[in-house]
């Protein structure tokens, strides 16, 4: 079972590196947070990373963090060189844990699905979740709640 509607926002402490920027668990206090889990060799989620763009753009406010958390599914996907290569090729700005322990999946109980998105509100409780190729569909929903149409 992955983490509950109503959870507070599980530490971001266990990356085994950032890219982008570092982010630390105090930036995030006071504002929406959207944390979504990827892996470079998962189709779904190279496919949803435009769409998840494009509703971050449309629907955020200066107030909204975002933050990728790379979670590998195999050996290949833990080199942080290919990683960062792909966040760049995807057109990713947002700062990106690198979490190849696997601490903050455990956090955010993933239980190895690829795609995760995880929408918090500013008081740093679960809002939403959705995971698989269909979840940035639900997260509109939680966008919508968050900062109207």
């Amino acid at each position: 079972m992955s983490l509950r509607v109503g959870a507070p926002l599980p530490s971001l402490s266990g990356a085994t590196s950032w890219l982008n920027c570092k982010v630390d668990d105090q930036d995030l206090r006071g504002r929406p947070v959207l944390v979504h889990f990827w892996a470079m060799s998962c189709p779904a989620c190279k496919d949803n990373m435009p769409v998840l763009q494009g509703m971050v753009n449309r629907f955020t406010t200066d107030n909204l963090a975002v933050v990728a958390v790379h979670l590998p599914r195999n050996q290949t996907d833990m080199d942080v060189d290919k990683v960062a290569a792909a966040v760049k090729a995807l057109g990713m700005t947002e700062p990106c844990a690198v979490d190849n322990q696997q601490a903050i999946a455990g956090l955010f109980e993933t239980d190895g699905k690829w795609p995760w998105y995880f929408l918090f509100d500013r008081e740093a409780r679960l809002k939403r979740r959705a995971a698989g190729s269909f979840g940035l569909k639900m997260m509109q929903i939680g966008f919508t709640q968050l900062f109207g149409s």
